[in-house]
């Protein structure tokens, strides 16, 4: 599932064009040894994503990004990493190291700092380092994963072997960092470096002089220098690392595999990388690989739509939605079509509301919409609800013609029913379940029943709750079908009407 690329550019512009007029404050807050500073977007109740910068980029590789996904409704943090820009180190003793494992630490500790328990990580460069590192090593931390050149764990005992003559010579910058004439001349003129390697990284990127003077002040931390050689020196066994993550290092050296869902990206013009698809058995879990077409080495500043979407196609493969390439075909019509199971699109939000509206005011004993204008209102604007943090709005279509639909709430905080539901924890929960009227005992309400329980499980939830009235009696055969049982407790009034609640544990 891919929702129209053209709806998220023109979100993203749209947000950008207010982004830059109204500068995003950058925060700063103690994590291990640093003193991180970090972008902080969208609301802090969003969803937590958190997105790392390359060498020799800033956090502005994601000035298109970050809005794009905070209206998608996620809290995205976009940290300097270590020896760049505003983040400092706490303490003058400590070494400034650059090894990978430090990167994964200090992603780490931003999150217990923040108090974020688990997130969708993304990155390329250092950044996506960090984030394959937290990955391989804390999957709990994390709900997802967005990776620009896929398995981005060093191998370090193998460093020495060589790779072929044309990748030899991309890594010239590497081999000059190894020398102490190479620290002098990033010492000397660190901008000059940065410029030469966005171009030769990326050839078909033509970013502006202000593009880059916007990142470069980033390069000015008394601490980039230092951090940098080290990074290239020790990534070949040339230098040891710091004692404090010699633990993560010896994990490292093992190659563990990434089990969590994972997108991983590389940009076919990309001048340093020369394209990773086969790195696709390091990754246990479910994983896709794209190609951005005429990019670079910077994925999310050339490319920030697509980058943007494979971050909401991760967090959907992750609560048991499908993403490109992975669609769910979840029922058969007696046609002999696969029904298609996917989250509406913005221009379907018209179309759903009226195939609501048609499906509810037909049932018998339902109240009508002159009873309950109100409800009918919520019905005609129920794309509305797709906007809102832990809701999905899924359609089943087959072929061009859109069957059914239904909302599901990850979180029974924003359920918005009567009654005790919108207390329940460790739940999921789904309402307005309707069906074209056309397209009945085909088996539609059942894939979208099924859809909801299968993301439910995904997300370890404990139960799946739903409400229903005596009027819904083909939807209520259904449900106590498939397992739902009643739950008093969950019953409330609406107005004189009785809504009954289930419950399907798991």
């Amino acid at each position: 599932m891919q929702p129209d690329s053209d709806i998220l550019r023109r979100r993203a512009h749209s947000i950008l064009r207010i982004t830059n007029e109204a500068r995003v404050t950058v925060k700063t807050i103690k994590a291990g040894v640093l003193d991180i500073a970090y972008e902080d977007h969208g609301r802090l109740d969003g969803w937590p994503c958190i997105l790392g910068h390359g060498f020799p980029y800033d956090v502005h590789a994601y000035a298109d990004v970050a809005p794009a996904l905070a209206e998608a409704g996620a809290r995205v943090i976009v940290p300097y990493l270590r020896g760049f820009g505003p983040t400092q180190f706490l303490g003058a003793e400590t070494p400034r190291s650059g090894e990978q494992a430090a990167l994964g630490a200090d992603l780490l500790a931003l999150m217990d700092a923040l108090e974020i328990e688990r997130a969708v990580l993304g990155g390329y460069d250092w950044g996506g380092r960090a984030a394959c590192v937290v990955s391989a090593i804390w999957p709990q931390r994390v709900v997802a994963l967005v990776s620009g050149n896929s398995y981005n764990i060093q191998d370090i005992a193998h460093a020495m072997e060589p790779a072929s003559p044309s990748e030899e010579a991309a890594f010239w910058y590497q081999y000059y960092f190894h020398s102490e004439r190479g620290r002098r001349g990033l010492t000397k003129d660190r901008r000059g470096i940065a410029r030469l390697l966005w171009r030769m990284w990326s050839p078909t990127w033509g970013f502006d002089e202000a593009t880059f003077e916007r990142t470069a002040p980033a390069f000015d931390n008394s601490d980039f220098v230092e951090v940098v050689i080290h990074s290239y020196r020790h990534r070949y066994g040339l230098v040891p690392g710091d004692p404090a993550y010699a633990p993560i290092e010896a994990a490292l050296a093992k190659q563990p595999p990434i089990t969590v869902p994972s997108i991983t990206i590389d940009g076919d013009a990309d001048g340093v990388n020369f394209g990773t698809a086969h790195h696709a058995e390091k990754f246990a879990g479910t994983h896709e690989h794209r190609v951005f077409r005429g990019a670079g080495h910077n994925l999310p500043q050339e490319r920030p739509e697509d980058f943007a979407r494979a971050v909401l196609d991760a967090r959907a493969m992750a609560l048991g939605g499908a993403s490109a390439g992975h669609v769910s075909r979840a029922a058969t019509s007696d046609a002999g079509d696969a029904l298609e199971i996917r989250d509406a699109h913005a221009e379907e939000f018209e179309q759903v509301g009226r195939l609501m509206i048609e499906a509810y005011s037909r049932l018998d004993g339902f109240p009508k919409q002159d009873a309950q204008p109100g409800y009918y209102d919520g019905l005609k604007r129920i794309g509305e609800q797709a906007t809102k943090p832990g809701l999905r709005l899924l359609v089943a279509c087959e072929g061009p013609a859109l069957l059914g639909a239904v909302v599901y709430f990850s979180d029974m905080a924003q359920y918005g029913s009567g009654g005790a539901a919108p207390m329940e924890r460790n739940a999921s929960g789904f309402r307005f379940l309707a069906v074209d009227p056309k397209a009945q005992r085909r088996g539609v309400a059942k894939a979208l029943v099924e859809r909801c329980v299968e993301i439910a499980a995904a997300n370890g939830h404990r139960c799946v709750v739903i409400h229903s009235t005596e009027p819904m009696r083909i939807a209520r055969a259904l449900y106590e079908k498939r397992g739902f049982r009643r739950a008093p407790d969950l019953d409330f009034l609406q107005g004189d009407f009785k809504v009954s609640g289930f419950r399907l544990t798991l």
